[in-house]
């Protein structure tokens, strides 16, 4: 399974970041990138895993009202 995060022009750059940092638990940097990926392609992978997992993930970053999407790989 992945989580994957949708490009979008409400939410400030800064709380993208902090969002996935939360969410993964990485750092700034590799937050920077998933979201300057999602902001450069409209979309962007942010983790993989078992269900339970990307549920998670995905759930931490609706709190931060990000759109994302649980994909089957």
């Amino acid at each position: 399974w992945s989580v994957v995060l949708f490009n979008d022009e409400i939410n400030r750059f800064d709380d993208v970041i902090r969002a996935i940092m939360e969410a993964i638990h990485c750092s700034e940097e590799v937050g920077e990138h998933i979201a300057m990926a999602a902001h450069n392609n409209g979309k962007a992978m942010v983790t993989t895993g078992d269900r339970e997992r990307v549920d998670e993930v995905a759930s931490v970053l609706r709190a931060y009202k990000l759109t994302v999407e649980i994909q089957k790989v």
